[in-house]
């Protein structure tokens, strides 16, 4: 399942950020994962 930017994270509801990874975009939840 696709996610954007702002969307809740499903498991704790903190917003979605979009980070760039080798040229391709990610959403991730800053709570949940720890950034690259």
């Amino acid at each position: 399942e696709g996610r954007n930017e702002g969307e809740p994270c499903p498991r704790c509801g903190t917003s979605l950020q979009r980070i760039r990874v080798s040229g391709r975009s990610s959403y991730v939840c800053p709570r949940c994962q720890e950034k690259p």
